[in-house]
């Protein structure tokens, strides 16, 4: 097994025998009938997948798809009953609440207990048991037997004290749901910690957008068979598809490749610049970061003068048969100035001679390819972040300055192709009377437009398609951010609205507007569907991640973080209060 290989399974199957009376399983196992008395019920069959160090899996898929069963296989509760399983690594899991706890001894007792029966050495145990009582928070019960816990306090106990064992491969079912809102923050922060050290994640949840903030991949479950896996966007779009459509649906081939411009005229910005080769941003796995074309320009602004080290956090495109993908960092005079081996996420420092007469400009050149099937794009590396070798941090590359001049075109065709690529994937349900045919965010002038400023107006037009006379029809709308996170959702029924009777064949486009856009800088997205009313749980068309538009910063807006709320200063006063002593310094 590879060291970087955690976990293999190969066609691992689980069938249970399902009898339909108790005299039928007595029978059968006193071969009183030549028949088996049994039928077969396959809770996982032909599950192949691997998980590589440091992955956090998420496994999605609805009641009975076999999530439980796999992670039950993979801990040794449940025996396969075909295919293999390779796990390298110990192995802890929270699959069912209280599940090792004696019921009459304390929580203290249960920590120094289950501590012993998986192996850990007590010196461990004693040396974390402050630290378990006071991530468990669950006060004076820690010294209280068990069997007088809620399911919270259970859950609360045992990933503390399994999250302090530092185990190689970690399962989680679910367990995390019955924990408070304060709790869950708290477990997920010691999860990401976990992942960063190297511990490998699979983590069953029916939380979409816990599954796309936590995990780096995500695999689909259904009827015990493996759908799909793939990205935890790709993944929790197609699983939401199923429970529209009762099925998944298949990935089209992506419309015509969009190429990075060649000409532009810049303007002086101060910082770091990107010119011409910078595709949109995107954001996977908790990162945001920038994809660049095979030849990518930066530009420098500096006010001072001299040679300085620029740090550049990046990660290469793969290339088919290579090991390595080159990637050399030039400067105007096509001389070499760095060069990088590997498809590693890295930091690559990079000496630059700095002129405070004008610009310095720099160009990032590599192999690039397409990543993906339906991803016509020529990618080379995905920049995360730079800064100078003697600041504290590196700046996210989201924050580099733009030339809205160059990027506007490529950005809004791109964001148009894509569009069309998610409405071809996000298909209407079966004889659908209604289709949506286009979604688009405009700015004041009333023309698309893809980036806006903080407190711009905008508009957001949806398109729908009618197939048959239809009344009564409600298009609703959801915005998240660039990690999946709900921000906002409304619908036309809830502003009091719906739309007029349209006729077989018509489209007809709803507009929302707004005179001053509330949200911070940021990438954003617009998952959109259609239903007609009162019948809210009859979706015809839900396209999620139909549209995506970014936030910048504006002149004169003073305000950080994802919403404006609206509060200013208005005004200070000092109030005496003469009842109160004051004392003199």
């Amino acid at each position: 097994m590879s060291s970087d290989r955690v976990i293999r399974l190969e066609r691992v199957s689980k069938a249970f025998k399902l009898y339909d009376s108790a005299s039928d399983r007595l029978a059968e196992w006193l071969r009183l009938s030549s028949r088996p008395s049994h039928h077969e019920f396959r809770g996982v069959r032909d599950i192949m997948f691997e998980v590589g160090r440091g992955e956090c899996v998420g496994i999605i898929g609805p009641n009975g798809a076999g999530k439980s069963t796999l992670l039950k296989l993979l801990t040794g509760v449940l025996h396969r009953t075909s295919g293999d399983i390779e796990i390298n690594g110990r192995v802890l899991s929270l699959l069912e609440l209280g599940t090792g706890f004696a019921p009459d001894l304390t929580g203290r007792q249960n920590v120094e207990h289950s501590a012993r029966m998986l192996g850990v050495p007590r010196d461990h145990t004693t040396a974390h048991l402050d630290e378990i009582r006071a991530f468990a928070d669950i006060g004076d019960f820690f010294d209280r037997p068990v069997k007088f816990y809620s399911s919270g306090m259970l859950v609360r106990l045992a990933f503390a004290l399994f999250s302090t064992m530092q185990p190689e491969v970690f399962l989680v079912d679910e367990a995390l749901a019955v924990g408070d809102l304060r709790f869950a923050a708290k477990a997920l922060a010691r999860i990401r910690s976990m992942i960063e050290q190297g511990t490998t994640l699979l983590f069953v949840s029916h939380d979409l957008q816990l599954i796309n903030q936590l995990c780096s991949r995500a695999v689909l479950l259904h009827s015990g068979a493996l759908q799909m896996d793939g990205t935890p966007s790709e993944v929790t779009r197609a699983y939401q598809q199923f429970v529209v459509h009762g099925t998944a649906q298949p990935l089209e081939t992506s419309p015509e490749p969009i190429s990075a411009p060649t000409n532009a005229t810049h303007a002086t910005h101060a910082g770091l610049a990107l010119a011409e080769g910078w595709y949109p941003l995107e954001a996977y796995a908790g990162d945001v970061f920038r994809w660049a074309a095979p030849e990518a320009e930066l530009i420098l602004d500096a006010s001072d003068s001299g040679t300085r080290e620029l740090l550049l956090d990046l990660q290469a495109a793969p290339i088919p048969g290579q090991e390595f993908t080159r990637v050399e960092v030039d400067d105007a005079s096509d001389r070499p100035l760095v060069h990088a081996d590997s498809a590693e996420r890295s930091i690559v420092r990079v000496p630059v001679t700095l002129n405070s007469d004008r610009p310095t400009r720099l160009y990032l050149r590599s192999q690039g390819r397409a990543l993906a099937t339906g991803d016509e794009r020529r990618l080379s590396v995905r920049v995360f972040g730079w800064g100078w070798d003697d600041e504290a941090a590196l700046v996210p590359i989201g924050n580099a300055a733009e030339w809205v001049e160059a990027a506007h075109d490529l950005e809004l065709n791109a964001e148009v192709a894509s569009m069309q690529l998610a409405l071809r994937r996000c298909a209407p349900v079966p004889d659908a009377p209604v289709r949506i045919r286009r979604v688009s965010t405009r700015s004041s002038n009333g023309e698309e437009a893809v980036r806006f400023g903080s407190h711009d107006p905008c508009a957001l037009d949806v398109t729908v398609e009618a197939r048959s006379d239809l009344d009564a029809l409600v298009i609703g709308v959801q915005v998240r951010d660039a990690f999946d996170r709900l921000l906002w959702t409304t619908r036309t029924d809830w502003e009091g609205s719906h739309l007029p009777h349209i006729a077989s064949g018509q489209c007809f486009t709803a507009s929302f507007t707004t005179g001053k856009l509330l949200l911070g800088r940021g990438l954003y997205q617009v998952s959109v569907a259609v239903h007609r009313y009162p019948d809210e749980h009859r979706v015809f068309h839900w396209v999620d991640g139909a549209w995506r538009f970014e936030v910048i910063d504006s002149p004169g807006v003073t305000f950080k973080g994802m919403f404006d709320l609206g509060w200013r200063y208005a005004s200070a006063a000092v109030d005496v209060d003469p009842t109160i002593p004051v004392l003199s310094c």
